[in-house]
């Protein structure tokens, strides 16, 4: 018997668990429902994407204990195009201490890029309260381990809160415009190798500390990851 498998067009099944994957309308997004033998109630976990994040296609370790993990493409290092030999060189060596930005940073930036004059303004004003929030807190910790104090509160920032819904936004459609263009067949292959993944990374990180050595993707999830990181190439360019 395979470990997981298609018994209808939208319905998938985990022959080690037993848990059913149901696939909707909106294109690789799946949910598994395993009823608690206890008490009766049905505990809602993620196939894909969790039931409450559009974004997340592996949010829902977080539930279990496990550090939340995100399996979205967006968190993958973006491209570098170098404009010449020297420029090349320069970055590989740079690359050696810092990372490059991720897809989802690069598509933040071109949301922040929108910004009306206005909107550019608040949000300056707001990174300056944010910086000294942070100061804040940074004194607070140091403070905190001889002298119980309240941390500080953080600052309404409703400008950042837009970035944020805007780059969401921006981020679900690349993310359905790649779904669009996959074969039910690649959509059953890439939830079966989130699934493994899953359970290999829980083999790696049984404490659920976030540290030790990540799994492999599998062909399907590299396959999906280059597909975001074109499409937000695409988002970005203009295309």
């Amino acid at each position: 018997m395979k470990e997981f498998e298609p018994v209808s067009e939208s319905t998938y099944v985990d022959n080690a668990s037993g848990s059913l994957y149901l696939d909707s309308q909106d294109l690789g997004r799946a949910y598994r429902g395993a009823w608690d033998s206890q008490n009766g109630s049905q505990n809602t976990r993620v196939g894909i994407a969790d039931s409450d994040s559009s974004l997340g296609l592996g949010r829902g370790l977080g539930r279990l204990g496990f550090p939340d993990v995100d399996l979205t493409g967006f968190e993958q290092e973006a491209e570098y195009k170098p404009t010449d030999g020297w420029d090349a060189f320069c970055h590989s060596v740079k690359h050696l201490f810092y990372k490059d930005e991720t897809v989802g940073e690069k598509v933040k930036r071109k949301v922040e890029e929108g910004m009306s004059p206005a909107e550019r303004e608040k949000y300056k004003s707001e990174n300056e309260v944010l910086e000294r929030y942070q100061r804040e807190v940074r004194d607070w910790s140091l403070l905190s381990t001889i002298d119980m104090t309240r941390k500080p509160k953080q600052p309404d920032t409703p400008m950042h809160d837009e970035i944020k819904r805007r780059t969401e936004q921006a981020r679900r459609a690349i993310e359905e415009g790649v779904k669009d263009g996959m074969s039910y067949q690649e959509r059953g292959e890439l939830n079966k190798e989130i699934q493994a993944y899953r359970r290999a990374e829980r083999q790696f990180d049984p404490l659920g500390t976030g540290g030790g050595q990540k799994p492999e993707l599998g062909p399907a999830m590299r396959a999906y990851f280059k597909k975001i990181a074109e499409a937000a190439d695409r988002y970005v360019d203009g295309g």
